[in-house]
């Protein structure tokens, strides 16, 4: 199993990626869609901002010297399992196409360029809030869900699910970056 400072490495290199592929993009070529039904790289970039945003509350408050399991979140006997699920189904291997929860949804409408360097200030966020996780927050932390509150995760699971959702969807911006009507 890994180690957060593992995972922390694999956002910075994450984020790296995604710098060096995009951002000497223009704003038209980071807003282009092979088709109506896809997503351009500035909305892969939109959305993996603020899907990771929502989980920010759930690490504040692993952060919080008044951190109590909620209820729930003792009892699920669902925790272990979900999050493995999750991270298996949002890897970079697409097995299936999923619709993303409408609190994910990323922009309709031309993004800015900056958002690249958006992204990038965001990973840095990120890669902080998780940094302050003790090792024990880690490996037996539990989290509750910002999409379902039904759904408690190991912290372990939801960095782990973060991060597979990031490169996953690395590989479908670069799919349109190598796409044959990508504008040059």
């Amino acid at each position: 199993m890994s180690t957060i400072k593992e995972e922390l490495s694999n956002f910075l290199l994450t984020g790296n990626d995604f710098v060096n592929e995009f951002s000497s993009l223009t704003a038209q070529q980071l807003n282009w869609k092979p088709d109506a039904q896809s997503w351009s790289i500035a909305q892969c970039l939109d959305h993996i901002i603020k899907s990771n945003k929502t989980y920010f509350p759930g690490f504040e408050r692993l952060h919080s010297k008044d951190y109590k399991l909620t209820f729930w979140e003792k009892i699920n006997p669902l925790t272990a399992t979900t999050g493995r699920q999750m991270i298996e189904s949002l890897g970079v291997e697409v097995k299936k196409k999923y619709k993303s929860p409408l609190i994910f949804s990323p922009a309709k409408s031309n993004i800015q360029a900056s958002i690249v360097a958006d992204f990038a200030t965001h990973q840095e966020e990120l890669i902080k809030i998780i940094s302050k996780l003790g090792s024990e927050q880690f490996e037996k932390g539990i989290m509750t869900s910002p999409v379902a509150k039904l759904i408690s995760l190991n912290v372990k699971d939801v960095v782990r699910i973060l991060l597979v959702h990031e490169r996953r969807h690395l590989q479908q911006a670069l799919r349109v970056k190598t796409h044959e009507g990508f504008p040059k």
